[in-house]
């Protein structure tokens, strides 16, 4: 399985669009934030109530999760179901560095690349998609944080600022996911 894995508006969707349009597979993850508009249930997350989400997740039924308090005080939770993993060829998830290492904890084969872009591009692109002014403070500053070490559990990094051919890019990458999965296999 591909994990892409980056700073908040590192092009992580972007690329994922672009390796759905190659022929890869989406694993569609479970999250209890409200839709943002042109999203869809089922297409871009199960978007599920977080009472729904807290018994899946008491359950067993996810392989790794994520929570994030957010700058108005809300609380948003993320998680990827177990049967996500089961068939792994050819599919993409996007994960937080925690999600990837409770994937790797399980011994779960993964490639793992990491999208990294300039901040003023990051925030440029967190302005145009029209994110609260203080949910992007808190995102850039928990990003910080939150990819620390990400060094250690990225198997390629590649940088996603402005002028990048993002099909070149993605055809990149899946030819790094695919000569490091033959190594795992």
């Amino acid at each position: 399985m591909l994990v892409l894995c980056g700073k908040s508006a590192a092009g992580k969707n972007f690329l994922l669009n672009e390796l759905i349009n190659q022929g890869m597979k989406r694993v569609i993850t479970y999250t209890t934030r409200p839709m943002r508009d042109g999203e869809e249930d089922g297409i871009d997350y199960h978007f599920i109530p977080e009472h729904l989400f807290e018994k899946l997740k008491n359950d067993i039924f996810f392989a790794e999760t994520a929570e994030y308090h957010v700058a108005n005080g809300d609380t948003w939770k993320y998680g990827s179901a177990i049967s996500g993993y089961a068939s792994t060829n050819d599919s993409v998830i996007i994960l937080n560095p925690d999600g990837i290492k409770q994937i790797k904890n399980q011994n779960i084969p993964v490639v793992v690349i990491f999208l990294d872009a300039s901040e003023e591009i990051r925030m440029q692109r967190l302005k145009m998609r029209g994110d609260d002014e203080d949910e992007v403070k808190r995102r850039m500053e928990a990003d910080d944080k939150d990819f620390a070490d990400i060094a250690l559990i990225a198997d390629y990094v590649f940088f996603t600022d402005t002028g990048v051919d993002t099909k070149a890019l993605a055809e990149e990458i899946y030819q790094k996911y695919k000569e490091k999965s033959d190594e795992l296999s």
